[in-house]
């Protein structure tokens, strides 16, 4: 699946580069609300507890670009850097402590544009990423997890949201993305009596972004 997003991405590239009425770079920045869908049918416990679990706030940026197609169509690719995650609980010797689940990823994302109204457009797309570090900070702990080898080193999902344009070059947004990838898929679970146990999670992200864009062309 992953090499197939990887052939639709430059496949879009080359289409959006030949038919494009204008082409534009710029950046993009802002706020990451991620969380974990997890399901632990028969894995209880406060790490895996869905009643413990949270919302977690990080930070997105990266480079875009955007293919203009005509008046109503556009297509935009990037490269980011985005933190994404989720809250749990965890216990020390000393007591229950709110642990941050912390993901950094590089992501490609992938949408297409359609302008309905003045500078408001609707998006929809694929977002692919690759796992660079995995963190808990808990108790005055901050503990790497991307050596266990415990989550899947890449990621693939599906985006949708809304972006408005202020001007020719400014622009906000916001975007929703639904991971379709196991983040457990690299490690099988199970309890002290060796029996499996059903333990998967799919990244949530919702992003409030701003930014600017450069065009070159008419």
């Amino acid at each position: 699946m992953i090499h197939k997003t990887i052939l639709l991405t430059g496949f879009l590239f080359i289409a959006g580069f030949l038919s494009a009425q204008q082409f534009s770079l710029g950046v993009r920045a802002g706020y990451t609300l991620a969380n974990f869908d997890i399901n632990n049918t028969n894995a209880p416990g406060i790490f895996f507890n869905p009643d413990k679990k949270r919302s977690i706030g990080g930070l997105h940026i990266g480079l875009e670009s955007r293919w203009k197609l005509d008046e109503h169509w556009a297509v935009q690719a990037g490269l980011q850097y985005n933190q994404k995650g989720y809250q749990s609980e965890l216990s020390w010797p000393s007591g229950p402590a709110n642990a941050r689940n912390i993901f950094h990823y590089l992501n490609i994302p992938v949408v297409g544009n359609y302008l309905i109204w003045k500078g408001l457009s609707l998006q929809a797309g694929l977002e692919a990423g690759m796992l660079i570090d995995s963190r808990i900070k808990s108790g005055g702990e901050n503990i790497s997890n991307k050596d266990l080898d415990i989550y899947s080193n890449l990621d693939l999902g599906f985006i949708a949201g809304l972006e408005y344009s202020i001007g020719k070059s400014f622009f906000l947004g916001a975007r929703h993305s639904w991971g379709v990838v196991n983040v457990f898929s690299n490690t099988d679970f199970t309890d002290d009596a060796g029996n499996p146990l059903n333990i998967s999670a799919h990244n949530r992200a919702l992003q409030f972004s701003a930014g600017y864009r450069y065009a070159f062309g008419n």
